[in-house]
């Protein structure tokens, strides 16, 4: 939403796709949009079931204490599921 309502501050980041779900983002890694580096930006996430699936990174990404900002929560069993091919696949800087 940032990103479309203020284009000229990210004018010379053409190569930079955004996404407005976790799970949008991982869509365009299976669809190789791009390499498998997922920063996901400050908040709460909510109701996410997130399967990991190639060997993706997804790093929190926040000012400050980054755990604290990124926040990942499902009341499901569980909120990421490692499938095959996941293997080298890396989450971290955030709360899940």
């Amino acid at each position: 939403e940032h990103f479309y309502s203020n284009p000229a501050r990210y004018k010379g980041r053409e190569n930079m796709l955004y996404y407005d779900t976790i799970e949008d983002a991982l869509g365009g890694v299976q669809e190789a949009h791009f390499d498998g580096l997922i920063f996901v930006h400050s908040g709460i996430y909510t109701d996410e079931w997130i399967y990991i699936e190639s060997p993706i990174t997804m790093i929190g990404a926040a000012p400050g204490k980054v755990a604290d900002k990124v926040i990942i929560e499902n009341t499901r069993d569980s909120t990421f599921v490692f499938m095959e091919g996941s293997e080298d696949a890396y989450v971290g800087y955030m709360t899940i």
